[in-house]
C-alpha cells in the first residue's frame, strides 16, 4: 500500500509541470440589439444578433513544447444569439509559434482582415456601422470584415513584431480537382502592419487566381493617428479584375465624451467601374462601457445607393433604394 501511495505521488509530481505548460480557454461574444431599418417602401424591425460584433463561441489553447516553441490552436464558431441557432465556421487552425514567428494551417484570417479590423477600430470592430466594411462588399473585395477574408485550406506565416512592424504572408489552396488549372481559386495575401504608440499603418495585397479568366488583384493602404482628444482613421483600396476597377475610400473618427463613453463618426464612398453601382455611406454611433467586458451602443447609418446598387442595413429591397438604419444594443465579452 505504501509503495502505491509513493508511486501515485511521484506520478503527480511528474504530471504537474506538463499540466502547467498547457491551457485551453473558452471565450466568446454575445451581441444583441433592437434594429429598425427602412429601404424604399420596405421596413424592418426586430431583434438582431451581431449588430456591433458577430456573436460567437471559441476555444483556444497553447502548449509549451520547450526551447521557446509553442503549439497553438483556435476553433471559433458564429452563433445567431437572437434565435440560438446556426453554428457557422469562423476560423480554425493549428500552428507553431517561436522565435521565427507563427506558422499555421487551417481556416485563417488574411492580412486584409487584420487591416480592416484596425480600420474599424473607431467603431469597436463593427462590420455594420463601418463604411469600409459595408462598401468593400460592393466592390467585390476580400480585404474586408467578412467571411471572404477568412481563407480555407491556408498556410499562414506571421512574423514577430519589429518595433511595432509585423509582416504576414498567407496562401490558400483552392483544391480544384481538375486537369487544366488546379490553381484556380488559389489565394495569396501579403501584408505589412505597423502599430507603435499613436500611429497605425497598413499596406495589404491580395490576389485570387481566376483560372481561365482574369486574376483578381487588390490593394489597400490605411492608417490612423490617436491625437488623444480624437482618433482619426482613413483607408483606400482598389479591386482589379480584368478591365474592371472598383475603389473604396473611407474616413472615420472617435471622440471620447466621458470616461466611459465615446462618439464615432464615419463616411465612405464606393466608386464602381459601373457607375450605376456606386454608393456612399455615413454613420454615427455612441458607445458606453458598462464594464470592461460589457458595452451598450446606439447608432444610426445612412446608405445612398445609385440605381443599380444594393448596399443595405438589415433589410434588402430593390437596387437603387437608399437605406436608413438604427440600432440599440449591448455587447458582452466572456
Amino acid at each position: 500500500m505504501q509503495k502505491k501511495l509513493i508511486a501515485l505521488a511521484v506520478a503527480g509530481l511528474m504530471s504537474a509541470p506538463v499540466m502547467a505548460q498547457s491551457n485551453v480557454t473558452i471565450y466568446g461574444i454575445v451581441d444583441v440589439g433592437m434594429v429598425y431599418a427602412k429601404q424604399g417602401d420596405n421596413k424592418f424591425r426586430g431583434v438582431e444578433s451581431g449588430t456591433l460584433r458577430a456573436s460567437r463561441i471559441g476555444f483556444k489553447g497553447t502548449e509549451d513544447l520547450g526551447n521557446g516553441l509553442k503549439a497553438k490552436f483556435n476553433l471559433e464558431y458564429g452563433i445567431a444569439a437572437d434565435t440560438g441557432t446556426a453554428l457557422t465556421p469562423r476560423r480554425s487552425y493549428l500552428g507553431l509559434e517561436g522565435g521565427f514567428g507563427f506558422v499555421g494551417l487551417g481556416r485563417q484570417y488574411s492580412p486584409g482582415y487584420d487591416a480592416s479590423i484596425r480600420d474599424a477600430g473607431n467603431f469597436l470592430l463593427s462590420g455594420t456601422f463601418t463604411p469600409q466594411a459595408v462598401l468593400a462588399g460592393g466592390a467585390g473585395a476580400t480585404i474586408r470584415l467578412a467571411g471572404a477574408a477568412r481563407w480555407n485550406n491556408s498556410i499562414n506565416y506571421r512574423s514577430k513584431s519589429y518595433g511595432g512592424l509585423e509582416f504576414q504572408a498567407i496562401y490558400a489552396l483552392g483544391e480544384k480537382n481538375q486537369d487544366n488549372d488546379r490553381s484556380e481559386d488559389d489565394k495569396l495575401g501579403l501584408g505589412a502592419l505597423y502599430k507603435n504608440g499613436p500611429i497605425e499603418a497598413n499596406v495589404i495585397y491580395h490576389r485570387i487566381d481566376g483560372g481561365g479568366s482574369s486574376d483578381q488583384k487588390e490593394w489597400m493602404l490605411s492608417g490612423a493617428y490617436d491625437f488623444g482628444v480624437a482618433k482619426v482613421s482613413a483607408s483606400w483600396q482598389t479591386v482589379d479584375v480584368g478591365s474592371m476597377e472598383n475603389d473604396v475610400w473611407s474616413v472615420s473618427g472617435a471622440i471620447p465624451v466621458s470616461q466611459a463613453g465615446k462618439v464615432s463618426l464615419g463616411y465612405g464612398q464606393l466608386n464602381h467601374e459601373d457607375s450605376d453601382l456606386d454608393a456612399d455611406m455615413w454613420s454615427i454611433v455612441y458607445f458606453h462601457d458598462l464594464s470592461k467586458r460589457t458595452t451598450a451602443y446606439a447608432g444610426y447609418t445612412r446608405i445612398n445607393n445609385d440605381k443599380g446598387s444594393l448596399r443595405n442595413f438589415a433589410v434588402n429591397a430593390d437596387p437603387g433604394n437608399n437605406t436608413d438604419g438604427f440600432a440599440v444594443g449591448v455587447r458582452h465579452f466572456f
